[in-house]
């Protein structure tokens, strides 16, 4: 038996820990400490597995990703037709956003006409005109700030559609690859 033990008494011992020391090892409570680093072993093994779990979900959503992508767009061609479709419609908001800036520009110069009579001095204008063009200096400011976020939306579309076709000419030339690699093995 131990000489440590023979000391302190098997009574002094807990007996997981004289079992412990009676087989050589160090008892569980010891090498846990006050933290109880035991479950924190057990926690970064967790927290590994947990990770890599993870990371295989996420490694499965790029190869699903993928994989619509090159469903929804086989070839160059489709995508540039999806391309043009998306900058289509943002094309007709700012066709429509012209159209009525010059319908207010045409309105604008009957107030302006009807304000001639007062240029001496505008303060005697009456109230529903001078409402008027402030009304029409708003829907100006409106539309000039619709077709402006047309063109911020028309660069985003582009460059969602710039960065799809990097990615669709890794995938496109790989299946090309996969394909005449399966060509050659018949």
């Amino acid at each position: 038996m131990n000489q440590s033990v023979g000391r302190l008494g098997a009574a002094a011992l807990p007996s997981l820990g004289l079992a412990a020391l009676l087989l050589g090892g160090t008892p569980a409570w010891a090498q846990a400490g006050k933290g109880g680093s035991v479950g924190q072993i057990y926690t970064c093994k967790a927290e590994r597995e947990r990770q890599a779990a993870i990371e295989r979900q996420r490694a499965q959503n790029i190869i699903r990703r993928d994989q619509a992508l090159v469903t929804r767009y086989p070839d160059q061609a489709a995508h540039d037709a999806a391309r043009a479709e998306a900058l289509a419609q943002s094309q007709v908001v700012v066709d429509a956003a012209e159209r009525r800036l010059a319908e207010l520009a045409t309105e604008r110069k009957a107030l302006d006409d009807e304000m001639e009579f007062y240029k001496k001095d505008p303060s005697k204008a009456p109230a529903k005109v001078r409402r008027a063009i402030e009304d029409n200096a708003q829907s100006v400011a409106l539309q000039q700030r619709a077709i402006a976020g047309q063109q911020e939306e028309r660069q985003r579309i582009n460059a969602r559609f710039d960065e799809e076709a990097a990615r669709l000419q890794q995938l496109w030339r790989a299946k090309a690859e996969h394909a005449a690699g399966a060509g050659a093995g018949r």
